[in-house]
């Protein structure tokens, strides 16, 4: 299937020299140092949404402004994406921002770990690998960066038909008044599954882990400020699906 190359954005970012202290450090969720490495994500063409977080932790002595700037490396046509870093964005289409920097940079303190970063894929049936380059940078030196590859490999499986996932649904949605309730269902045998809810900044604001192949997870309307949340059905620190949820004022 036909990709977007964009040679002129591969010659920029390969000429990004970091410094021999990265201005952060950046981690999987397993602990794992990733910086200026290749992290690869697979998946399946009929996953609604692959993500990938990473722990970013300032180095130095003194607090800094860090920005986040992605770029669309070798990216298959017809696929989304987005990303968060200090608020979470609206996916976007392939090609659509070739070159794509957050408008709201991060003031983050040293050696303060910061859960604020996550990006996502959205294969829309396109089998084959997407890379991405992400690139953190201080906004008084910009010169002063490091960078991680995302490759995410999105293949035919052996069972097409689904990831284990048969529903995943939030009602009322918006919601005003009384709960929020979350329904599942998955297939046999998936163990492990958790509900992560996220806030518009990245940052976790519930974790439950799920009990069975099925049921409805209550979230009380007094637990969240209104605003705009995602909520992940997760298995293994993988999203199954996403779901944007808008809490209003009651």
């Amino acid at each position: 299937m036909k990709k977007l190359i964009y040679a002129a954005v591969t010659f920029l970012i390969s000429n990004v020299v970091s410094a021999q202290e990265p201005v952060v450090v950046l981690a999987d969720e397993e602990g794992n140092i990733v910086n200026e490495t290749v992290v690869t994500v697979a998946s399946a063409t009929w996953h609604d949404t692959d993500t990938l977080s990473l722990l970013a932790t300032l180095t130095g002595e003194t607090e800094r402004t860090i920005n986040l700037r992605r770029y669309e490396v070798d990216v298959l046509s017809s696929t989304r994406n987005f990303y968060c870093w200090g608020v979470c964005y609206t996916s976007q289409a392939a090609g659509n921002l070739p070159v794509w920097e957050s408008a709201h940079p991060v003031s983050m303190s040293p050696g303060v770990e910061v859960n604020n970063f996550h990006g996502y894929y959205k294969p829309m049936g396109q089998a084959g690998s997407s890379l991405f380059r992400f690139v953190w940078f201080d906004t008084e030196n910009t010169n002063d960066s490091t960078w991680v590859d995302i490759l995410f490999d999105a293949q035919v499986g052996i069972s097409e038909r689904s990831n284990g996932l048969v529903s995943f649904d939030a009602f009322p949605n918006p919601a005003t008044e009384g709960p929020l309730n979350v329904r599942y269902a998955l297939e046999p045998g998936v163990v492990g599954a958790q509900l992560v809810l996220y806030n518009t900044l990245g940052s976790k604001i519930q974790n439950r882990s799920l009990r069975g192949t099925s049921g409805t997870v209550v979230v009380q309307r007094a637990e969240l400020e209104p605003g705009v949340y995602f909520i992940n059905l997760e298995v293994g620190g993988r999203a199954l699906a996403t779901r944007r949820l808008v809490v209003g004022s009651r």
